[in-house]
């Protein structure tokens, strides 16, 4: 399970690498095609308009389920009576 949470760690963090990349080539494109007041990426306002990072639950899911993995395991390893 350690390693399934290590391998889930890593391609969340590439898929969230690309999901920038692709935010910002999305914003390359409206300015240059001088769309930009239509365009509402990253110019939120007021209070209740912030929304949340959400592209980092996965990320964050991956490493906290693989740190609790290996405790377990640790846990289990330490409990196990001598030979």
């Amino acid at each position: 399970m350690c390693v399934l949470s290590a391998i889930g760690v890593l391609i969340s963090l590439r898929m969230k690498a690309e999901l920038e990349e692709c935010l910002e080539k999305i914003q390359a494109m409206v300015v240059r095609a001088q769309v930009d007041d239509f365009m509402a990426l990253g110019r939120l306002e007021g209070r209740w308009s912030r929304y949340p990072a959400f592209r980092w639950v996965f990320p964050v899911l991956y490493a906290l389920s693989m740190v609790l993995f290996l405790a377990l395991f640790v846990y289990r390893l330490a409990l196990r009576p001598p030979p």
